[in-house]
Order: structure tokens, then C-alpha cells, then sequence
């Protein structure tokens, strides 16, 4: 079954209580982010600051998931 993002928003205070007691299988902090839609955009940076990438962002994303595999940080 399917439970509306704004249900789960406002539950986030009862999951922060349930974690002092019991492992959930998810972060009270991810019940809050539920249905937010995150993005980042480097055109600002480019513009202003004159970066310049160097990396795709689908090698900046592989490096990333790579080094948090190396510390058990991630499955």
C-alpha cells in the first residue's frame, strides 16, 4: 500500500520518539524528507566563480558511492 508523503512529514516527531526505544527500519530524518525533490545544479558556480567541472556527475556520483562502500557506510 502506498502512504501519502504529508502522512509520514507529520509522523516524523512519533518515529523520533519510537527510535529512543526500538530500531525502526528507516531514519526519523528520512520519514521527514519524504516526497521533497532534491537537486543541484553547478550553473551558478560555473557562472559566478568561473568552476569547471571535472567530472561527470554520474563519475562524481559512482566516486562518492565508492567511498562510502570503503568505510561500511553503505550496503
Amino acid at each position: 500500500f502506498v502512504v501519502p508523503a504529508i502522512f509520514l512529514r507529520n509522523l516524523t516527531p512519533l518515529f523520533s520518539a519510537l527510535a529512543t526505544f526500538t530500531p525502526l527500519p528507516f531514519s526519523p530524518d528520512a520519514a521527514r524528507k519524504v516526497g521533497y525533490h532534491f537537486y543541484y545544479d553547478t550553473a551558478k558556480a560555473i557562472e559566478e566563480l568561473g568552476f569547471t567541472p571535472t567530472r561527470s556527475i554520474e563519475e562524481a556520483i559512482a566516486e562518492s558511492l565508492n567511498w562510502y562502500k570503503e568505510r561500511n557506510s553503505v550496503g
